[in-house]
């Protein structure tokens, strides 16, 4: 058992179907158009870099002219649009200035009246490259846990306590 950092595991509480890492490129969001099981008539992107919007606009018009899209610089307004309207997809970066992602999330979520749509997360950083947020790993399977795996996951702790039960890993003491 380990805790994630508080901002990527709210992606998991609501409709994220996929976290893009900037660059993004017209592959990644076509792959997250392609991994909707529902259809897509209206997206909201949400971005602070006005490049990075009119970036998004021109390829996701250029996967199909149909589609209305629609894009917000600011957090304040994305959330009042997303209080009026929900959208099929909604493709936010999580550092905006004012109110983040997070927050315009976690601000929906608290009116039952609002519906929020599948989510993708854009941002400059790899939610598998942070720092869990717990300084304890409990491991407890029945044939042991390799030692390699342990190292390879308190590399990515600052400082980490091992708690072991029924001696799952041999020669730890080693280390």
């Amino acid at each position: 058992m380990c805790a994630v950092p508080k901002p990527w595991d709210l992606e998991t509480n609501v409709q994220s179907v996929g976290h893009l890492v900037k660059p993004v490129d017209r592959s990644d969001l076509k792959a997250v158009l392609q991994s909707l099981k529902t259809p897509i008539k209206q997206i909201l992107i949400v971005d602070d870099d006005p490049d990075v919007l009119h970036l998004f606009h021109q390829m996701m018009i250029s996967f199909d002219p149909d589609l209305e899209v629609q894009t917000i610089s600011n957090g304040y307004q994305a959330l009042e649009y997303l209080h009026n309207t929900t959208p099929d997809l909604l493709l936010l970066a999580s550092d905006l200035p004012g109110i983040d992602g997070w927050k315009i999330i976690e601000t929906l979520q608290e009116n039952e009246e609002v519906s929020i749509p599948p989510t993708v997360f854009i941002s400059e950083y790899d939610p598998a490259d942070q720092i869990l947020a717990s300084t304890y790993l409990f491991v407890a399977l029945d044939k042991g846990f390799p030692i390699n795996k342990l190292l390879t996951m308190s590399s990515k702790t600052q400082s980490f306590h091992y708690l072991f039960t029924n001696d799952l890993v041999e020669g730890l003491d080693k280390f």
